[in-house]
């Protein structure tokens, strides 16, 4: 593929995820790839993981999302209907393994265009977990939303190793 290409399917993958965030959480929030990676992202409270198996090309790859709290309790308020003070700690990693399972859909075309790919389940990430994943897999993509202390990442693994705590 060529770079005009993808930079092109980065830039429809980074619009979907805009698009579901706002399906999500009801506030806009707009997604760019990271060219600079100095800005690595790290764990956050909900550091939400998934394995995507690509059997055709036997290897496992992975999306990751990393929420903060407020994040997450705006997720989990606007998809549970209730009020921020109403949403308890259940609420709140189930809503962030929905943003996992529907950014995983907007995501699995960088992860193959060819392969069909078995989505796995969501696994909310420890910080040993976090590190485990950081040092043994390859990440090939990193979304960002937000600025400055507010942040939202949507990471991409080529190669994924799925923690032995998980």
């Amino acid at each position: 593929m060529s770079e005009v290409a993808n930079l092109e399917a980065s830039q429809a993958v980074a619009l979907s995820l805009s698009r579901a965030w706002q399906f999500l959480s009801g506030e806009s929030g707009t997604f760019d790839v990271l060219v600079d990676w100095t800005l690595n992202p790290s764990f956050a409270e909900f550091s939400v993981f998934m394995p995507l198996t690509v059997n055709a090309e036997s290897r496992t790859a992975g999306v990751g999302v990393l929420i903060q709290r407020e994040d997450a309790t705006i997720v989990a308020s606007h998809m549970f209907g209730l009020n921020n003070d109403e949403v308890n700690e259940d609420d709140l990693r189930d809503a962030c393994a929905e943003v996992c399972n529907v950014f995983s859909g907007c995501v699995t075309p960088q992860v193959s265009l060819t392969s069909e790919i078995q989505i796995g389940l969501p696994q909310l990430a420890t910080a040993t977990d976090f590190e485990q994943i950081s040092k043994g897999s390859v990440l090939t993509l990193n979304y960002m939303c937000g600025k400055e202390i507010k942040r939202l990442f949507v990471l991409i693994y080529g190669v994924f190793l799925v923690p032995t705590t998980a």
